[in-house]
């Protein structure tokens, strides 16, 4: 199973050296929505979906609708 990451971002960067494992990146983003939804409204913060390389493959803005 792939391991996803979920660093907050706003200005700064807040990594997430732990990481969860989900079957697909899918799953992972719905996690990163859900991060997001418990977060205090921060129009500049967003909650980044890393793959095990690093790579970004998805953002959700806090306070927006998914």
């Amino acid at each position: 199973m792939p391991r996803f990451y979920f660093p907050i971002i706003d200005g700064t960067r807040l990594d997430d050296h732990s990481g969860i494992d989900f079957p697909d990146a899918e799953a992972a983003f719905k996690h990163a929505h859900l991060i997001a939804l418990y977060m205090p409204t921060n129009h500049s913060r967003h909650v980044a979906v890393l793959d095990a390389d690093g790579n970004e493959l998805h953002k959700v803005h806090v306070g927006k609708s998914p």
